[in-house]
């Protein structure tokens, strides 16, 4: 899938800033899954889709193609963020961040993706770095070790690029 033009980019975050995106809701399934976007909590274990943010800074979404298809979030790069209201990561504790991820960058661009608790600028719970995939619609997995965390929390996904260029598609999360 072609990426848009940067033009066309700055136009859909100058609507977004507007307000004429449209209003972000939850919808999730009996089995706790979101199924579109913005909303409630969400039990760590199931899978998050990345477009089920609460809050964001500097992406948009767009037709997914990987398996499942619906959104991912996209054109993301230095200084973005998405933001996940009441993850429950139970009493267990979680130890692991799967992110399935895609990135038609050139070659030399790569990036890194944070993973905070409560706060933009608490200490990173993880991160992991990622570089091209072969395409802005070629998905993998990119399992991560964090910090083993329990209780439920705000989940800051903080992205970072010396490039300033887009380094990266996110279709979902699970935590393990």
């Amino acid at each position: 899938m072609p990426r848009r033009s940067e033009r066309q980019h700055q136009q859909r975050h100058a609507a977004a800033d507007l307000g004429l995106q449209r209003e972000r809701r939850s919808a999730w399934t009996s089995a706790g899954f979101p199924t579109s976007t913005g909303g409630g909590g969400a039990s760590a274990s199931p899978t998050i889709q990345a477009e089920a943010y609460n809050g964001q800074s500097g992406t948009s979404t767009e037709a997914c193609g990987d398996t499942g298809g619906g959104q991912d979030v996209g054109w993301i790069s230095d200084g973005d963020w998405l933001q996940y209201n009441n993850v429950d990561f139970g009493s267990g504790g979680w130890h692991t961040f799967n992110a399935r991820v895609a990135s038609g960058a050139p070659s030399g661009v790569s990036g890194t993706v944070e993973v905070h608790l409560d706060s933009l600028t608490s200490t990173p719970i993880g991160s992991f770095s990622v570089g091209s995939t072969g395409g802005w619609q070629n998905w993998t997995t990119v399992p991560s070790a964090i910090s083993t965390t329990t209780g439920t929390h705000t989940v800051y996904l903080k992205f970072a690029t010396g490039s300033g260029q887009d380094f990266l598609n996110l279709n979902s999360f699970t935590l393990s």
